[in-house]
């Protein structure tokens, strides 16, 4: 890679990790992820955010040694955007921009497991809200949709959301 693209990449490569690590961090409210996403977007964009706190609050967690750093750290990385040239640094925010608002929108969109590893989709009595489309176990009719986890009425197949 020619030296003048190692910076930028490496840089653009490190802080999608930090915003890849953030959303998959299961063991932190799909709100909170949401929140400190925004937070790294907004930093990543050159807004006077606080992203202490992201790190506070994510780096502990994390069960890998290089992604604890990473988060721990992430102010370091945010910080050196701003050496980059001027050309550089506009692509580095683009990546960033794009890859952040991408993950809140999946988390938006596709709700997953909440703290407790259950599905977070679900309405005021516990009854999942998700629809999925059921795929019998045998080849016939396309796919149905369904709200259980168990599909509609057989135990043969599987429901893929």
């Amino acid at each position: 890679m020619p030296r003048s693209l190692r910076e930028p990449i490496g840089l653009a490569y490190l802080l999608a990790r930090a915003a890849d690590t953030i959303a998959d961090t299961r063991l932190i409210p799909r709100d909170d992820r949401l929140g400190h996403l925004e937070i790294l977007r907004q930093a990543g964009a050159g807004e006077l955010v606080d992203v202490r706190a992201l790190a506070r609050a994510c780096a502990p967690v994390q069960t890998h040694a290089a992604e604890r750093r990473l988060l721990e750290r992430v102010g370091e990385a945010l910080a050196r955007i701003e050496a980059l040239a001027p050309a550089d640094r506009h692509e580095v925010r683009a990546v960033l921009a794009t890859l952040t608002s991408g993950m809140i929108f999946d988390l938006t969109r596709f709700p997953g497991e909440d703290t407790e590893g259950t599905r977070g989709d679900r309405d005021a009595r516990g009854a999942s809200t998700t629809t999925c489309i059921w795929l019998p176990a045998a080849s016939g009719p396309s796919g149905r949709r369904c709200t259980s986890r168990t599909g509609p009425g057989s135990a043969t197949g599987r429901c893929v959301r």
